[in-house]
């Protein structure tokens, strides 16, 4: 490469200064023209891996992709984080860490990639990633299909999106072009492993939070991780913030953003891949050191994570070993490493593969304006079973609108039938609701109905600040049984040595059963969908269930709670309980 020395500086050079003083120009700038036009290829790819083997980031200027397309992109990003909640749940990432496909709101990821003490994650865990993000891939990948909202939500978000994540695949390959020469291999070396592509494209927002609270690493924006595939291509706003890790020290240094370039990384794959000549760095966000103000503002940022095909099996670049300098690694399976690197960002364990069925969107959550009427109970107060505990009974308003269409239910058979034409009749009356469920007319339908739950809550008599744990049990009933079935359960666990950790317990009634079921009679539909079960559980936890446990009387029908502190636990979770859930059959698949 001597030769090429010459050449290699006129391409790199530092970004200019501005006026934070505290960015250095530990990443190089690389004007990448002279690869695309042909002129001087040898000197683009030789500065690009001399960025790698030794920070192991790259800024990339001209290369290729047109700044109105980033721009594009960039406007629609900001629009679709602006949009309601509701909303962008109607295209809900999955639990699993293996499909990383459509909207995670904030805390839903935790990046604990380089922590390996088990306290360490669990501290780290505690501290929530204030971020927001949206992945889709291509639309014909079966392993990890992409997941979207109703296209009138957003007009154009899936095409651009779409269009964008092609775009980035002809940038990455003439990348992965440089990086072949740059290693002395034929030119499409790394491309013709790159042909799916099994990428994926992240839109990120980072919402404004306490430049303290962030300093003082309260909170983080994304912890220190590195990257898993081969390349990430980054697109980043001027907000900044971005830091890597000295190649020298643990010191994390800040980033300046440059205008109109591209950040590229080494990812953990490829750094493998080359024996580890080239660096995958750890990289982490937190306030810019140019941010003077109270508050660090909204950062928006798009990676585009490029990996190999995954049935690929890969082995250490032939150039970077020999009988002087052994290969490090044994050949190794794309797919068995990726899946391995993106379960540790969500912290669900043994989780199923999840595999995507056809069903309808889940609507909204829009819990009705306060009714004119509200229910009264339909049974008098119980004498209380325990003595442990406190026994009082709640009602609050299900969601609306229902999943389900409207269908009537079929007049049951009089009771002065025999047994025989009784079991004909309810047949009949089976068929006539399943006739109902499937017409046409119906299955767009949304129940609009004003619906209720009912709740029993067993709070810790004498619980006071002194005591308090913050410890909540909820209960989810199977289908067919009222909340009262988990009382002789509760019988045993009050009388455990384990009741002293317990503050309150609330059991869940849905709205076709019990008395949730007596209150609804005359508004209940024949056709009732479980997922609404869940809704309604959601709604509770989101905008009825008080803040903190305490031992003071209810009313019947819970207030709904500050908007305020239903945002916070949007972003953060209970912040003075800690929640324990249990269902049984349709209550555990409501859960």
């Amino acid at each position: 490469m001597q030769h090429h020395a010459r050449d290699c500086e006129d391409i790199m050079h530092t970004s200019s200064p501005d006026k934070a003083a505290e960015y250095t120009d530990i990443v190089k700038v690389v004007d990448f023209r002279p690869f695309l036009n042909g002129s001087n290829k040898q000197a683009v790819a030789d500065a690009i891996l001399e960025s790698f083997k030794t920070i192991g980031f790259v800024y990339l200027t001209n290369h290729g992709l047109e700044q109105e397309k980033i721009d594009g992109m960039f406007d629609m990003s900001r629009k679709f984080f602006a949009l309601p909640h509701e909303q962008k749940m109607l295209a809900p990432h999955p639990p699993s860490g293996t499909h990383h496909r459509g909207y995670s709101a904030p805390g839903a990821e935790k990046v604990v990639q380089h922590l390996y003490d088990r306290g360490d994650i669990s501290e780290a865990r505690k501290r929530a990633d204030i971020k927001e993000s949206f992945e889709a891939g291509r639309e014909d990948d079966e392993l990890m299909p992409n997941i979207w909202f109703p296209e009138d939500i957003l007009p154009g978000f899936r095409e651009t999106c779409l269009q964008f994540f092609w775009d980035c695949f002809e940038v990455e390959k003439n990348i992965l072009r440089a990086l072949a020469i740059g290693f002395g291999l034929s030119e499409d070396y790394f491309v013709k492993v790159h042909t799916k592509p099994d990428n994926q494209l992240r839109l990120l927002h980072y919402p404004s939070v306490s430049t303290s609270a962030l300093r003082n690493e309260e909170i983080s924006r994304i912890d220190a991780h590195s990257d898993f595939g081969s390349i990430t291509l980054l697109f980043q706003d001027d907000i900044g913030g971005l830091e890597v890790q000295s190649p020298t020290s643990d010191d994390f240094i800040p980033v300046r953003p440059v205008p109109g370039s591209l950040l590229l990384n080494a990812a953990d794959f490829l750094m493998r891949w080359s024996n580890d000549t080239i660096k995958s760095t750890i990289h982490r966000v937190r306030a810019p050191p140019s941010i003077e103000s109270e508050t660090t503002p909204d950062r928006y940022s798009i990676p585009y994570f490029c990996c190999v095909d995954l049935e690929t099996v890969v082995d250490c670049v032939p150039t970077t070993w020999s009988d002087e300098v052994p290969k490090k690694y044994e050949p190794l399976s794309v797919s068995t490493r990726c899946n391995a690197k993106m379960t540790s960002s969500h912290p669900q364990v043994n989780v199923r593969p999840w595999k995507p069925f056809a069903s309808r969107p889940l609507l909204p959550i829009y819990p009705p304006s306060d009714p004119a009427i509200y229910p009264s109970l339909p049974s008098p107060p119980r004498e209380q079973p325990f003595s442990t505990f406190t026994l009082s009974t709640h009602i609050v308003p299900a969601v609306h609108l229902r999943r389900g269409p409207f269908v009537p239910t079929p007049e049951l058979p009089s009771n002065a039938l025999s047994k025989d034409e009784k079991t004909h009749m309810v047949g009949k009356v089976v068929d006539k609701l399943v006739r109902n469920m499937k017409d046409p007319s119906v299955q767009n339908d949304k129940h609009e109905n004003v619906l209720w739950n009912v709740l029993n809550r067993y709070v810790k008599s004498g619980l006071n600040d002194s005591n308090s744990t913050g410890l909540t049990l909820f209960f989810s009933h199977a289908n067919g049984y009222p909340k009262e079935t988990w009382e002789p359960i509760l019988a045993r666990i009050f009388a455990s040595p384990a009741a002293v950790m317990i503050d309150e317990v609330w059991t869940w009634e849905c709205v076709q059963h019990g008395d949730a079921g007596l209150i609804n009679a005359k508004a209940l539909t024949g056709f009732f969908d479980w997922s609404d079960n869940s809704r309604d559980i959601f709604n509770f936890f989101l905008h009825f269930l008080p803040s903190t446990p305490c031992n003071a009387i209810l009313p019947v029908h819970l207030p709904r709670i500050p908007q305020v502190e239903t945002d916070s636990r949007v972003l953060r979770g209970f912040q003075n309980r800690t929640m324990i859930l249990v269902g049984h059959s349709f209550g555990g698949t409501s859960l």
